[in-house]
């Protein structure tokens, strides 16, 4: 990952920290000013509480109250791509279609592309783009046979800041999976903006730098909700929120949120999804993270951690979800409809 990327992610996670521009004057002159006589302890007292309430306000501001006012607007996006013509029944190579588990009939959900720019000598296209609310994604093509590519994605809510899986499809093709669902609009779609900065034909080296910027519109799959046999409502003593407990056309997703955990307890935990014969569903992914209360809850709070699973669509059956850690054993019933034919 380069230096760009990690401020990138950093600056997505953190955002800035803002404060009046006059506040390191009016701190100055408070200390230069002499202590009164018989005022020591008053005085300590007072500056104990300023100090505490300070802290407080840039906690609560940054963290319980969301962006503050006055923060400059994202910087626009602008591309350099060449928006080519685009057979509507084609899509990506069996291939790539293979690497990124969107294979057979799956395929016609892909929206085709022809998007392409060229920096530093170099050509790189995009050839496709899948999007459901656990995942996008994008089909690359460049010039060589092994190249690879490493994009930063936004949508309408900025950063996309998850993890990703990557890989070589057909020679000179590369596909790019990203651990999390884009945000659709009123009318179901997203609008995605892809920044390259790299081209790479060696893993190991340095690659080519140069600015390859694509934005696209792709339609976002719909999720159909699934129903736990009994709920899921708290694993021992923590409570649970769950946020989402959906098959896409391609996964099955499981999210919740573990209140007064963090990471560092669930370590042990497991979450897996088992036939009826007692076969483990294939995983896509997996992560746990602290949720944006990772700083508040050193000062007054407690950690919160989201837990994101991601299985391959199975075949229509009953699934038995089972939860284990220590102290820990949960099991519900998951009903899984037939997937689009």
């Amino acid at each position: 990952m380069k230096t760009s990327d990690i401020r990138a992610r950093v600056h997505a996670a953190v955002g800035e920290a803002r404060y009046p521009t006059e506040l390191p004057d009016r701190i100055a002159r408070r200390i230069a000013e002499p202590i009164k006589p018989n005022h020591s302890r008053a005085y300590g007292l007072v500056a104990a509480v300023l100090a505490a309430l300070l802290v407080a306000t840039l906690v609560f501001t940054r963290f319980g109250l969301g962006p503050l006012t006055g923060t400059a607007p994202a910087a626009p996006f602008h591309t350099n791509q060449v928006v080519g013509p685009v057979n509507p029944d084609t899509h990506p190579p069996d291939e790539d279609l293979r690497v990124a588990a969107i294979s057979g009939p799956l395929g016609r959900l892909v929206t085709p592309l022809n998007l392409s720019a060229v920096s530093g000598g170099m050509s790189v296209s995009l050839i496709g783009a899948y999007a459901d609310t656990a995942r996008i994604v994008l089909f690359f093509r460049g010039e060589d046979q092994r190249f690879s590519v490493h994009p930063r994605i936004y949508d309408r809510t900025g950063f996309l800041n998850y993890g990703s899986g990557e890989g070589p499809g057909l020679p000179g093709d590369w596909v790019v999976i990203l651990m999390g669902g884009a945000h659709p609009d009123a009318s179901g779609k997203a609008h995605l903006d892809v920044a390259v900065d790299q081209y790479q034909t060696d893993p190991v080296g340095p690659g080519v730098s140069g600015t390859w910027n694509f934005s696209l519109d792709v339609k976002v799959q719909p999720p159909t909700a699934l129903v736990m046999t009994p709920p899921l409502t708290a694993l021992g003593r923590w409570p649970v929120a769950v946020e989402a407990v959906e098959v896409t056309p391609t996964v099955v997703r499981f999210q919740v949120i573990v209140k007064g955990a963090s990471p560092s307890d669930l370590t042990s935990l497991t979450v897996t999804l088992v036939d009826a014969r007692g076969h483990e569903v294939q995983k896509s992914s997996e992560y746990s993270e602290l949720t944006n209360q990772m700083f508040f809850f050193l000062v007054i709070g407690s950690p919160e951690t989201r837990i994101n699973v991601i299985w391959l669509r199975p075949l229509a059956d009953a699934y038995e979800l089972l939860i284990t850690a220590r102290g820990v054993d949960f099991r519900a019933t998951l009903d899984i409809p037939a997937g689009p034919s």
